[in-house]
């Protein structure tokens, strides 16, 4: 099989044709040199291709690819860069970018270059003129520390804007160190000394409030306990007072009741003797008055008889009427009923 390779390699070889393989995750951009076609690209897709003797085939990756720029030596290359007060500052800045299909053959008219030689010129000026014009409001102090991250997502915004146009699509940009001079360095440095001896303090102190807290809540659950035992116990001897006192009324209200009933029933039983007396009384009074008037007319007959009887002078009577005799007496016994 490699033979075969290999005698298919020479058979091109001396036939002029250009051949190669694009591999996954690449695409090739297909550059006629000569001919009706000069200026006309196109791109193939992974795999072996084969194009005439004038033809340049450039591969492009179209992955995310991330990248830290170094230098000659292979050690890391800084971008270099001033601060608003004039400092200037030296940081290392990796990329996170990728080209899509699409924009490949826009992006290869615009530079005639491979990827990776647009990566370390126009695109790392451009990472640099974004590094110069955003720490331009910033401090040394600011992009070391508390503002790093805003000042780097503001670096992104304005690299992704300028490259965008040409198709390149920047995912990310991240600064993995600053150099910054010595005076700097050691008033930062003991800024964050200083400012890790407070956190350490505040720690401190608030382990102390957490304990103090634990140590009130503890207490306040202790008591509260306390209180909610005595509320208890103070409910219970409550509802046993209750208790006792319902029974005490129950025990004085039926007491009363029996003796408000027995006084009512004496009172009944007064009420009915005196009535029965009144009754008796008011019939004794009714025939006693019969009687008395009766002895009054008795007395009254008598006052009368009396009365004649005083102004009798023992005469008779010398008027005879008819049918009686002379010195007969007149009955007047019946008179006066």
């Amino acid at each position: 099989m490699k033979s075969s390779y290999l005698l298919l390699a020479v058979a091109l070889a001396v036939s002029g044709c250009t051949c190669g393989k694009i591999e996954p995750g690449h695409v090739g951009v297909v550059v006629p040199l000569s001919g009706d076609d000069k200026g006309h690209l196109e791109t193939t897709s992974n795999g072996w291709y084969m194009y005439s003797f004038n033809t340049q085939v450039y591969e492009f990756p179209t992955y995310n690819q991330p990248h830290n720029w170094t230098n000659e030596n292979g050690g890391t290359s800084q971008l270099h860069f001033g601060d608003k007060n004039g400092l200037q500052l030296g940081a290392n800045i990796g990329i996170q970018f990728h080209v899509p299909t699409e924009n490949v053959t826009k992006l290869f008219k615009i530079y005639r270059q491979p990827l990776e030689t647009v990566r370390d010129t126009t695109l790392k000026n451009t990472v640099r003129n974004a590094l110069n014009m955003t720490a331009q409001n910033y401090t040394a102090e600011e992009i070391f520390g508390e503002k790093r991250g805003e000042f780097m997502d503001k670096v992104k915004a304005r690299v992704t804007k300028d490259v965008e146009e040409n198709g390149i699509v920047v995912t990310d940009i991240y600064m993995n160190g600053l150099d910054l001079p010595k005076q700097i360095a050691d008033t930062i440095q003991a800024k964050l000394q200083a400012t890790m001896l407070a956190q350490k303090a505040e720690n401190e102190k608030r382990t102390v409030e957490a304990e103090a807290a634990k140590t009130v809540a503890q207490a306040k659950g202790a008591a509260d306990a306390q209180v909610a035992t005595a509320e208890g116990q103070a409910r219970t001897n409550i509802a046993t007072a209750e208790g006792e006192a319902k029974a005490r009324i129950a025990k004085a209200e039926g007491e009363a009741t029996a003796r408000i009933a027995n006084a009512k029933g004496n009172a009944d039983a007064l009420l009915l003797e005196a009535t029965a007396q009144a009754q008796a009384n008011k019939k004794l009074a009714d025939s006693m008055s019969s009687s008395i008037l009766e002895l009054k007319k008795l007395q009254i007959q008598a006052d009368i008889q009396k009365a004649y009887a005083d102004k009798w002078q023992g005469g008779v009577p010398t008027t005879v009427l008819p049918g009686q005799v002379a010195g007969q007496f007149l009955d007047i016994r019946g008179m006066g009923k």
